[in-house]
């Protein structure tokens, strides 16, 4: 299990769930263990970057995606039965 990280959209109770891949970690929310969209991916050499300054990558990642749900620029879609399991 990665890192994750809760969030309220309207009367949904959503998840930010990072996950490994190759050379990165994409950034998923997530709903009921359930995938709904890729919203970022963050390098590891940017997270490396960061960290080397002081900062966490990923943290300002997951403040960029939760004020792009507030100003609506960030669609959540609905949860479908189809869509992939997200490790909670």
């Amino acid at each position: 299990m990665g890192r994750q990280f809760d969030v309220v959209h309207g009367d949904r109770t959503l998840k930010i769930c990072v996950l490994p891949v190759d050379e990165a970690w994409e950034l998923w929310l997530c709903e009921r263990r359930r995938r709904l969209a890729r919203v970022a991916t963050v390098s590891v050499d940017k997270a490396l970057e960061g960290w080397r300054m002081g900062s966490d990558t990923i943290l300002l990642t997951v403040e960029a995606i939760r004020a792009g749900l507030i100003k609506g620029e960030i669609v959540v879609p609905d949860v479908s039965d189809g869509s992939a399991e997200c490790p909670e």
